[in-house]
């Protein structure tokens, strides 16, 4: 039986086999990332190092004020990186982000920062797991400005990706709804995916524009017909303790 450090570090080597799959298919061309729930750019982020070292374009969109700050710091020097500060939605919205007060950050490990959620009782729930008394005010919440990825898209004049990224803390249906997979042609799409009750409705629109998917660690993988080696990346994944969702 795998140790937690080996397993971690097995997930790792079968995240970079999907991403350096496309960065090597790709040669000089720039590869496009489309991501939905960017955070601050490197909290967990799989695509940091590819906008960094491989000089991927990107375009990241997140709501939360915090943390699209952090997110713009982080990008600053990157004219390719454009940050956008907005969430997705199946249909134009205003609704109350919940997410760890920066205040109080210092008193968790840094990964409940990842929990921002449109969900008062998740984003409790998830501090909840190390400590059971959490103040209120450990709890900061913020009105964002949602709209369909399509308008979104629009707007900046991007018609095709080759990568899209949503991790958006139980909202994967919604953002999923507003965006049209056909027309927007992602090689590969990576959705965060850890609540049971979403899970058919965001597999639903994957299955229907004919991805091959597979799952790893809480995060969805689909892959389309035109990824380069999809079978070797659905064994890498496998192999590392996922699953075939499909085929």
């Amino acid at each position: 039986m795998l140790t937690r450090a080996e397993k971690r570090a097995a997930h790792a080597r079968a995240r970079a086999f999907v991403y350096e799959s496309l960065a090597k298919a790709a040669g000089d061309r720039p590869v496009m990332a489309v991501q939905v729930g960017a955070n601050d750019g490197q909290l967990s982020d799989p695509l940091f190092p590819y906008f960094d070292g491989h000089g991927w374009h990107g375009l990241l969109l997140e709501p939360n004020p915090v943390y699209f700050a952090r997110l713009g710091d982080l990008h600053a020097a990157r004219p390719h990186v454009v940050p956008r500060q907005v969430g997705c939605s199946s249909s134009a919205a205003e609704m109350t982000l919940f997410y760890l007060d920066p205040d109080h950050e210092d008193l968790y490990r840094r990964d409940a920062r990842g929990c921002a959620t449109l969900d008062r009782a998740r984003m409790r729930a998830a501090l909840e797991k190390e400590r059971a008394d959490v103040p209120e005010d450990h709890i900061a919440q913020v009105t964002v400005h949602l709209r369909p990825l399509d308008a979104v898209l629009a707007d900046e004049g991007i018609t095709t990706a080759d990568v899209l990224v949503i991790d958006v803390e139980g909202h994967e249906p919604e953002v999923l709804a507003g965006c049209d997979l056909a027309a927007l042609s992602p090689r590969l799409v990576v959705v965060e995916q850890n609540t049971r009750s979403t899970r058919g409705a965001t597999l639903a629109p994957l299955r229907a524009a004919g991805f091959r998917i597979a799952k790893l660690a809480g995060d969805v993988y689909a892959f389309a017909h035109d990824y380069p080696d999809r079978e070797g990346a659905i064994d890498a994944l496998v192999s590392a303790g996922g699953t075939r969702v499909d085929g």
